[in-house]
Parts: C-alpha cells; sequence; structure tokens
C-alpha cells in the first residue's frame, strides 16, 4: 500500500502500515519514499535547497537540473489511464499510485475548505477509478474526504437532509 500525504498535520495521525510513503512538495517530513513538487518552476525556485534536502526521488512536470533526484511524472501514460486533467498535487499522487497498480491511503488531506471544491471532484471520480480497478482506496476517518467518498447515510434510505452532518 502506499501512503499518501498531504500537508495537514491534523490528518497525518495514525497512518495505516504502508510499503511507500509519498509526501507533497511542502513537507518537512524526510521519511519519504517519493515527493511530489507539481508546480511550474516558478512555483518552487525559492525551495531549491529544501527539494534537494531528500534522498529519494522528486516527481516534477520534467527532470529539472536544479533538483539532483529530479524525475518527469508519467504524464501521457496517466492520462491514457485516467481520461481526466488532475485538479491537485494528491490526484496526481493517487493516478500515479494506480499505475503501478498500487493500493493507496491518502492521509493529511482535511478535504472541507474552499481550496478543495475543485480538488474534491477529481479525487473521487479517482478513487471510483481505483476501485473498479481493484484497488483498495483509504481516507483517513476523519477527513471529509472520507464522508464525500462513503457518505454516512444512504441517500433517500436513510434520511436524505442528513447525508453529510
Amino acid at each position: 500500500m502506499i501512503l499518501i500525504v498531504g500537508g495537514h498535520p491534523d490528518y497525518q495521525d495514525n497512518p495505516p502500515e504502508h510499503d511507500a510513503r509519498w509526501v507533497m512538495n511542502k513537507s518537512f517530513d524526510r521519511d519519504a519514499d517519493l515527493v511530489f513538487e507539481m508546480h511550474r518552476r516558478e512555483k518552487w525556485c525559492d525551495r531549491i535547497e529544501h527539494l534537494n534536502g531528500f534522498d529519494c526521488p522528486v516527481i516534477m512536470q520534467e527532470r529539472f537540473h536544479e533538483i539532483n533526484t529530479a524525475e518527469p511524472y508519467p504524464l501521457t501514460e496517466v492520462a491514457a489511464m485516467t481520461g481526466v486533467n488532475m485538479s491537485c498535487s494528491i490526484a496526481y499522487m493517487m493516478a500515479m499510485a494506480m499505475l503501478q497498480a498500487d493500493d493507496m491511503a491518502v492521509w493529511g488531506v482535511p478535504g472541507n475548505s474552499e481550496a478543495y471544491e475543485y480538488q474534491v471532484p477529481t479525487i473521487a471520480y479517482l478513487a471510483g477509478l481505483a476501485r473498479a480497478r481493484g484497488l483498495k482506496v483509504t481516507f483517513h476517518p476523519d477527513s471529509h474526504l472520507q464522508r464525500v467518498i462513503h457518505p454516512p447515510k444512504r441517500y433517500g434510505y436513510d434520511g436524505s437532509a442528513e447525508l453529510f452532518q
């Protein structure tokens, strides 16, 4: 299982057992097997020293010479497999896990603020696509993503008015 770790500390506790740990670009968590920095150079050029501080590959849009362990993201393969544009770093990470045919757990992603408004549909789509491919997808139990993907009640059967309360 791949543990996908976002940047929110309230949702990083008690992760499940995993074989690989993938972290987001701004993480100070050095216990990673892959780091993802999916932004253009202008967004990370002030963090070159930080990104070079990881001993693992840094997955990026391309192999940038400033980053010692930079490796290009397999965008062509992922786009062919998913058929969607990625809306956030977590989506890129989930899609790459699917490309490797690995189960995944998403921790460190609350999913309940305005910033996630455009991200959650892609994350939900990828979770469904991964499950259709026979992969297990787990979200932190307190994350809003857990409630979006697994509503606590069934619409119509259990009372639609209380679906996300």
